[in-house]
């Protein structure tokens, strides 16, 4: 699983910092396991560059200064690609621009032969089934006022979009002990025609590993993940960590202080019966055969939908936003199995006026661990200007 470094359980709001993100085989040089994701906070000096940001950051692993580096540490080496707020480096950015502060700085590794074929295309018109829940997020007139062009389409319902080319490609076994890396950089729209693309191949010294993109015709890329195939079951959490407790009866409202106090949270429990695989399977269209019959699995994306219900069923919330989870499947679930989810809240922090709040959490089907899922939602947004 990838890691937040240097972020602490809660933080306030520096108004000059950049995140680096580091995906895929990377992770392998900067102390990870060569999958998923991990996140650095990382200052931003006066007169700082991209380039000089990056210097400084690579410093701290010799590795990872090695391979991000041509020999002479002029320019950026091959395997290693840039990307600067979800576009690759000179689009709108050079190594040599000034950092404001506030940027995302992506090091996502380049796969390397391998041979392995590109991930299914998967095309389909997107829906916003959740015009009628609570998160008035999904409602039009509501989203508006915060700025977005309609209500959003849930952010788990676009993650089962990006499972599909995934499963169609890697099957079972990445629903097994698979991993997937997700965030959501622009929202996807009711009715928006929508393309999920995707790369694979296996790096040296790496697992089976993919990137994944959502793009929309009205709104471009929108969403960006990774995902691996481990050659075996990697180990999980420590089950016993992760306790039950009851839901609240009453739901305080969500702040920030209180939710950073929440290390151990109410446990949606809820069985995945052939009633609940129809509908979740028709909310997030997916018509592959694995998922139906007697036998069928659990849609990973069902995953996402019990770690926003660890939120919602513990806090009363105005409108917010699913901003990206990090997944690690430990073991399939299957239909007619009751999933428990446990967990509490990893951190609570702000930046640019938004309120994030991070879960982690362990779901267990009939007692088996199946998932670890790091959630990150954005719990109070500013309205638009």
């Amino acid at each position: 699983m990838g890691s937040r470094a240097e972020r602490g359980q809660s933080k306030s709001d520096r108004t000059l910092d950049l995140t680096i993100e580091v995906t895929t085989w990377v992770t392998k040089q900067v102390g990870g396991d060569g999958s998923g994701t991990r996140m650095f906070e990382e200052p931003v000096l006066a007169g700082d560059t991209v380039r000089t940001a990056l210097r400084r950051f690579s410093r701290r692993f010799p590795e990872l200064d090695a391979a991000l580096w041509n020999p002479d540490h002029t320019d950026l080496g091959e395997p290693i690609e840039v990307v600067v707020n979800d576009a690759v480096l000179g689009v709108h950015h050079t190594l040599d621009t000034p950092l404001e502060g506030g940027e995302h700085i992506t090091l996502l590794g380049q796969f390397m032969g391998g041979g392995d074929p590109p991930l299914p295309e998967y095309r389909l018109r997107a829906r916003n089934t959740s015009r009628e829940s609570e998160n008035a997020i999904h409602h039009d007139d509501v989203a508006r006022k915060y700025g977005f062009g309609g209500g959003l389409v849930p952010g788990v319902t676009v993650y089962a979009y990006m499972t599909h080319p995934l499963v169609a490609a890697w099957g079972p076994e990445w629903l097994e002990r698979g991993t997937a890396t997700v965030r959501f950089v622009k929202p996807v729209l009711d009715e928006d025609e929508t393309l999920v693309t995707g790369t694979a191949s296996r790096p040296a010294g790496g697992p089976l590993s993919a990137t994944v993109t959502v793009s929309t015709g009205s709104g471009g890329l929108c969403s960006t993940g990774t995902a691996t195939l481990p050659d075996s079951l990697p180990s999980g959490p420590d089950a016993s960590r992760y306790e039950t407790a009851p839901l609240p009866s009453t739901r305080p409202p969500a702040l920030g202080a209180y939710l950073a106090a929440q290390k151990t949270l109410g446990t949606p429990v809820n069985r995945y019966d052939e009633a609940a695989a129809a509908a979740w399977l028709a909310k997030v269209s997916d018509a592959l055969p694995l998922y139906r019959g007697r036998e069928g699995f659990i849609h990973p994306a069902f995953y996402l939908d019990q770690a926003n219900k660890a939120l919602t069923l513990n806090v009363k919330l105005g409108p917010w936003i699913h901003a990206g989870s990090v997944i690690q499947h430990l073991g399939a679930a299957r239909l007619g199995q009751t999933l428990s989810t446990r967990g509490g809240v990893r951190s609570v922090f702000e930046k640019k006026g938004r309120e994030f709040v991070e879960l982690d959490l362990l779901i267990l089907a009939d007692g088996r661990p199946v998932a670890h899922v790091l959630h990150t939602a954005i719990f109070r947004l500013p309205l638009a200007s």
